[in-house]
C-alpha cells in the first residue's frame, strides 16, 4: 500500500511539472507572437568582428526565413526604421551566446536568444554544437543546429506592439516601407539553376554565372576567374568575393541584387549585377 501511495505521488509530481513546462513553453511562444520585427546588431559580443564568419548575416537571414522583420542595428541607429525608432519596444534585439573558439577547442556551441527592449529574455533556442575546426564551419553548423529549435516553434505575429506608437505617423511610413520592399521583392519560382551560363554586367565588368557541385560562382571576364562564390539557402543566397561577404537575391527582372555591410562607413549598402541580354 505504501509503494502505492509513493507510485501516485509520484506520478502527480511529475503531472504538475509536465504541466508547468508546457505551459511556461505556451507563454514564450504567445510572447514571441507579440512581435514581428528583430534587430541584428552588426556584431555579436560573441565575436571580435564586425559580420565575422558572416554569423550576423546568417542570422538576420534564418530569422526572415521564420517570418520575421529582420533589420541590422546599423539601420536602427541611423534612424532608417521609423516603426522601431518611435517604439523601440516594438522589436526584440537578438544576440548569440556560446564558446569561444579557440585552437584547443573541440566542440563549438551557440545559442539564439531574443530580448525585449528592457534585456528580459522572450525567448532562446537550446545551444547548437558543431565538432568542425574550421571558425567559419564551426560556427555556422552550430547556429544552424541551434535555430532547429525556433523553426520548431510555431510562430504567427498577432499584431501586437511593445508600447503605443504615433500610428498616424508610423502607418503611412510602414505601408511605404512595405511598397519599397514589394518593387525589390525576389521571384522564389525563378532560381539560380534556371540563370546559369547567363552573363551579367556590373562597374563595367562582364561577369557569368556557373553551377559548380557546392553552389554557384560568378567568373570574371573571358579569362573565366573566379570573383563570387554563391552559397544557396532556404531562400536568400549567401555572397562571398574577396571583398565583400552579404546576401544575394534574384530581383523579378533577374538582376542579382547583392546587401553587405560597408565597414567604410558604417551602412548597409547594395549593388545590381545586371542581366545582359542574350
Amino acid at each position: 500500500m505504501k509503494q502505492i501511495t509513493h507510485l501516485l505521488v509520484a506520478i502527480s509530481v511529475f503531472t504538475i511539472s509536465f504541466s508547468g513546462f508546457s505551459q511556461g513553453e505556451s507563454a514564450a511562444k504567445d510572447m514571441l507572437n507579440n512581435y514581428k520585427n528583430v534587430v541584428v546588431p552588426i556584431e555579436f559580443k560573441l565575436l571580435s568582428e564586425k559580420n565575422q564568419y558572416l554569423l550576423n548575416s546568417l542570422t538576420k537571414h534564418l530569422l526572415s526565413q521564420k517570418g520575421f522583420t529582420t533589420y541590422m542595428d546599423v539601420e536602427v541607429r541611423k534612424g532608417e526604421v521609423p516603426e522601431i525608432r518611435l517604439n523601440p519596444c516594438s522589436a526584440l534585439y537578438a544576440s548569440l551566446e556560446g564558446t569561444e573558439v579557440t585552437m584547443f577547442s573541440f566542440v563549438t556551441k551557440v545559442k539564439l536568444v531574443l530580448k525585449n527592449c528592457h534585456e528580459e529574455v522572450v525567448y532562446e533556442t537550446g545551444f547548437g554544437s558543431s565538432r568542425e575546426k574550421d571558425y567559419k564551419e564551426a560556427y555556422q553548423e552550430a547556429l544552424r543546429k541551434a535555430f532547429a529549435d525556433l523553426e520548431n516553434t510555431a510562430y504567427e505575429y498577432n499584431g501586437s506592439n511593445g508600447l503605443q506608437i504615433n500610428t498616424s505617423v508610423a502607418v503611412v511610413e510602414k505601408n511605404d516601407h512595405k511598397n519599397s520592399e514589394a518593387a525589390q521583392l525576389p521571384v522564389k519560382s525563378k532560381t539560380l539553376e534556371a540563370l546559369a551560363g547567363r552573363k551579367y554586367r556590373y562597374n563595367n565588368q562582364t561577369y557569368t554565372l556557373r553551377k559548380i557541385e557546392a553552389g554557384f560562382i560568378l567568373e570574371e571576364g573571358e579569362n573565366q576567374k573566379r570573383y563570387a562564390f554563391i552559397s544557396p539557402t532556404d531562400g536568400d543566397f549567401l555572397y562571398n568575393s574577396e571583398s565583400i561577404n552579404g546576401t544575394l537575391k534574384i530581383t523579378t527582372n533577374n538582376n542579382l541584387k547583392v546587401t553587405y555591410f560597408d565597414t567604410a562607413i558604417g551602412k548597409l549598402q547594395h549593388i545590381i549585377y545586371g542581366l545582359m541580354a542574350d
